[in-house]
């Protein structure tokens, strides 16, 4: 006799934090990517995520939870003449976000929207 045991393929998120799937639908182009999301050890409402806007690990960007919403202050992207500003929020069980987010450089301004994917 065999017993097969199926383990549950759904993960139970706590917080953000984490790998996630970011999905951009832009004004002017759309793309796909992976960012990190880790908490500040020094402010429990600040967080940074890694590769926003796909510009690379060593990149990162950073947001504030104010009353279950994200906010992304007008910041630069790493060293670049890119910024970014905008706000996004959280399902409850940690597993979705939704951002809308402007991104801003020396010729064009662009307004996307964001799902992310907890991986």
């Amino acid at each position: 006799m065999f017993i097969f045991s199926c383990k549950d393929k759904n993960k139970d998120y706590t917080s953000i934090t984490g790998s996630w799937r970011c999905e951009e639908l832009g004004s002017l182009n759309s793309k796909v990517y992976t960012v990190d999301i880790e908490k500040s050890s020094s402010d429990e409402t600040q967080y940074a995520i890694y590769n926003f806007y796909n510009k690379g690990y060593e990149e990162k960007i950073y947001m504030k939870l104010e009353n279950d919403t994200f906010r992304i202050e007008t910041q630069f992207i790493g060293a670049t003449t890119v910024s970014v500003e905008g706000f996004g929020v959280s399902s409850s069980d940690f597993t979705t976000m939704t951002f809308q987010y402007t991104i801003y450089d020396d010729i064009s301004t662009v307004d996307i929207n964001a799902n992310f994917t907890h991986l």
